[in-house]
């Protein structure tokens, strides 16, 4: 039985509740690139996907285009309020971008700077690192100005940006790290060194999150006071059988999400709070790693979830249980959700026939489509091969004339012959995959809407 049903959704579908954030999304304040020596907006558009998972939760998803054609890139941040994602695409060479609806993906660029990611965004400041003056550098970029942070260090990361343009992040300490503040004017080390040492995420009441030597999670508290002092640390209690482990996510009441381990054992997500403590988050297969990478103030929790056949699926946990947001498509093997905004918005990345696709994520309660619904797109989607020529009209009308006797019986309440002449149009369309007709790819939504209408006819 088909579980989730994917669907592409056409311009008009963008109508649908669950797609809202795209129609109303605010514009970014963020400047756009100056002298970026290619081009700005994305030279692809994305396209967007709609199912229902097996507990019944909606999820639409959204590729957020390229830089060039056939480009990648992966998306690692959100701005908590606004839908701004940031990340990396391929432009040739990779090169940090950000993203809005209203503008599409743009690039991230800079005299002296080469090969950039960036990882957060809050207003018109993004974080990031890159290659500047041949070394790794983080950088700060407020509006059109790109700041190098510590580029005599070797090698510095910035991750987290804080109220007032404060970013937080660590730099190379000889053979170690130490996390880093960047404030206006001020570079400093601070927290303590050693392997591992890493700021992740911060709250607006002055709580931080990461990992500290060993790595074991962490979080501090009351910044902006000296956070070496022992009691500005916690240090989080292990999931029973753990050592090791990392703090990834801070929520504003002060739910901390992330991941532990032991010493060659797999992953093992976790939701913290200083009246329950650490408790472990169930997976997609149990016995199997997973990761929490991110938390918003409704306790939506976000990361990834390994399978049996060792691949990742990008998973958000609804009240603490987990919901697969890997898309059900050809080609689409792994996924990641890297972030949650207090949107609900999800951003992250899904490796499709071996590329990687930066993709945002919505989820709601809303009801499936009717097999009526599902049906009437199929007709479409037929028209569409027939229309590009991939199938005769021969093959097209025999296929719509399936689908339109199904829906007479549906009209007719004989939800049986329903079924059955969707189930002779399954065989049809196998079958012109046989012969080379469609591809599996072109084969794919055709079953899937057909599976889906039975499924819903049969109560499936």
């Amino acid at each position: 039985m088909v579980l989730a049903l994917l669907r592409r959704v056409t311009p008009a579908g963008l109508l649908l509740a669950s797609l809202a954030w795209l129609a109303c999304s605010p514009d970014s304040d963020i400047t756009g690139p100056v002298n970026v020596g290619g081009p700005n907006l994305a030279v692809t558009a994305g396209e967007t996907y709609g199912w229902t998972t097996a507990s019944g939760v909606t999820v639409t998803m959204q590729t957020l285009g390229a830089l060039m054609e056939n480009g990648q890139s992966q998306a690692f941040g959100i701005d908590d309020d606004n839908d701004v994602i940031v990340g990396k695409a391929q432009a040739p060479s990779m090169v940090a971008f950000y993203w809005t609806a209203a503008d599409g993906m743009q690039m991230i660029d800079a005299e002296g700077w080469i090969a950039t990611d960036a990882y957060d965004v809050r207003g018109d400041v993004i974080v990031g690192l890159g290659f500047f003056e041949g070394a790794v550098a983080a950088f700060r970029r407020i509006g059109a100005e790109m700041q190098p942070l510590y580029p005599d260090a070797g090698l510095a990361v910035a991750e987290v940006v804080y109220k007032d343009n404060t970013a937080f992040g660590w730099r190379r300490n000889g053979s170690s790290r130490a996390a880093v503040e960047w404030r206006s004017g001020i570079d400093r080390a601070w927290l303590s060194f050693g392997d591992g040492i890493n700021v992740k995420d911060a709250n607006d009441s002055g709580f931080l999150v990461g990992a500290v030597s060993g790595p074991r999670a962490i979080l501090w508290v009351d910044y902006p006071k000296h956070l070496d002092f022992p009691e500005n640390q916690i240090l989080l209690e292990p999931l029973p059988g753990t050592s090791l482990g990392q703090a990834e996510g801070v929520s504003e009441n002060t739910k901390v999400a992330g991941h532990m381990w032991a010493s060659g054992s797999h992953n093992r997500a976790f939701i913290w709070d200083p009246v329950n403590e650490t408790v472990e988050l169930p997976g997609l297969v149990e016995g199997h790693s997973t990761k929490a990478l991110d938390i918003n103030d409704s306790e939506l929790v976000v990361g990834e979830s390994e399978l049996a056949d060792g691949n990742e699926h990008a998973v958000a946990w609804i009240n603490r249980q987990p919901v697969d947001l890997h898309p059900s498509m050809v080609g689409a093997t792994i996924s990641t959700a890297q972030a949650v905004n207090n949107n609900g918005l999800i951003a992250g990345y899904v490796r499709i026939d071996g590329g990687w696709q930066a993709v945002a994520w919505s989820i709601g309660d809303g009801e499936p489509p009717t097999p009526e619904e599902q049906l009437d797109e199929l007709k479409g989607e037929i028209a569409s091969l027939a229309a590009s020529g991939v199938l005769s009209d021969d093959e097209a009308n025999s296929m719509t004339s399936k689908v339109d006797n199904a829906l007479k019986k549906i009209g007719q309440g004989k939800t049986g012959s329903a079924i059955n002449k969707l189930g002779a149009l399954i065989n049809q369309i196998g079958e012109c995959v046989s012969s080379g007709i469609l591809t599996s790819e072109e084969a794919e939504p055709l079953l899937d809407l057909a599976q889906g209408a039975i499924d819903g006819l049969s109560g499936g």
